[in-house]
């Protein structure tokens, strides 16, 4: 029997037509309808039932699926063991993610990992759905949030928290939040999966106890964290993202960490990016090569550095504009000093009891010229 014609059953009986078996080989569909008929031929059975307008398998062709189906896949995998341990990886690897952790953490790694592997060919699909592993053909997905499916084989690659940020631009004009129930009077940028639209869920850091949740509304609603997360920068409103995605921009301060001492999530605290795949028994080479590499590389990227935090406790060693940011505040303060404001959060030497007196006594809130005073006085 022909193995050939017996995996292109298969990937038939998964994917559900010829057509789409002929896509994902860049085949013309009658090739994969001569090769249907010819394993019939050879069978002296029918597979499928067809018509001008549906495809649908035989009761017989259903069976000799479920039988061949963990045969031909255990003759694959012995295959490539004896590929894997007679050289290094090579073929084709099939990856997996979503749009936007595809774009900023994965494809930047690309390059590296291709020059290290030149025998190995990338093929890397981005889509916010659920991708079908077996049916799609994926060797590895990288999924967020979390599982669902037990069947498959998932490893923790890296735990992810979530952060409420804004931009400067935003906070001048329109206040900074003091508590999370502040949100609801904000502009909040929403993500568009069901669910994520309505509240925030919070819970403070220092007992975890008790969570909190929190309404949200907002003008813009948004299918992808990159968007968000543009639209954050430009000052929009406040978003809820991960920290793989705003770290960078949070240390620069193009975005301030709202409330640096609660957790934050739209759904579920234990939120993780997960290697996924479909065999327990056996991993490829290349699948191996590729889940070490990135273990590496992201690893290293997250905590290459500490980010800033926005902390309402010490006012004058952080964010200057939190000197006088106890709940909203006229843009006018802010456009007194837009140096400040404008600018990366500097780091400040934390002040001295003395000057703890004069930032309370400014907390409590004074004019522009008296916040120009009182800054001479502390020089």
């Amino acid at each position: 029997m022909d193995m050939e014609l017996m995996k292109t059953f298969i990937d038939v009986m998964r994917r559900g037509s010829f057509a789409a078996v002929a896509k994902d080989r860049n085949q013309a569909p009658s090739s994969i309808s001569r090769a249907i008929a010819s394993l019939e031929d050879q069978l002296s059975l029918r597979l499928f039932q067809r018509t001008t307008r549906r495809m649908c398998p035989t009761e017989a062709g259903e069976r000799y699926f479920e039988l061949i189906e963990p045969l031909v896949m255990e003759m694959e995998r012995a295959k490539q063991t004896a590929i894997d341990m007679a050289s290094r990886p090579m073929g084709t690897l099939r990856l997996t993610t979503s749009v936007s952790f595809g774009q900023k953490c994965i494809i930047p790694l690309m390059p590296e990992f291709a020059k290290t592997h030149p025998d190995l060919t990338l093929d890397l699909h981005l889509t916010d759905t659920v991708v079908d592993l077996l049916a799609e053909r994926i060797d590895l997905a990288l999924r967020l949030g979390p599982l669902r499916d037990s069947s498959l084989v998932a490893h923790r690659l890296m735990g992810v928290r979530y952060i409420v940020c804004a931009s400067s631009q935003y906070l001048s004009q329109h206040g900074c939040p003091a508590h999370p129930q502040e949100l609801q009077h904000h502009n909040c940028l929403r993500f568009s999966l069901a669910g994520f639209r309505s509240r925030w869920f919070f819970r403070s850091k220092a007992d975890r106890a008790e969570t909190l949740e929190v309404p949200i509304h907002g003008k813009g609603i948004f299918s992808t964290a990159i968007a968000l997360e543009k639209c954050a920068l430009a000052g929009m409103g406040i978003a809820l993202l991960p920290d793989w995605l705003v770290s960078h921009e949070i240390r620069q301060g193009n975005l301030i960490d709202l409330f640096p001492q609660f957790d934050a999530s739209a759904a579920d605290f234990n939120t993780a990016v997960w290697m996924v795949y479909s065999s327990r028994t056996f991993v490829p080479q290349k699948v191996k090569a590729f889940t070490e590499f990135l273990r590496a590389r992201l690893t290293t990227a997250l905590q290459a550095a500490p980010l800033v935090p926005h902390q309402r406790a010490q006012p004058y060693a952080y964010a200057a504009h939190e000197l006088y940011v106890p709940g909203e505040l006229p843009a006018s303060r802010f456009s007194a000093m837009p140096s400040l404001v404008n600018e990366p959060l500097p780091l400040w030497p934390l002040p001295s009891p003395e000057e703890q007196a004069l930032i309370q006594r400014g907390m409590g809130g004074f004019e522009c010229d008296d916040l120009s005073a009182e800054a001479q006085e502390l020089d």
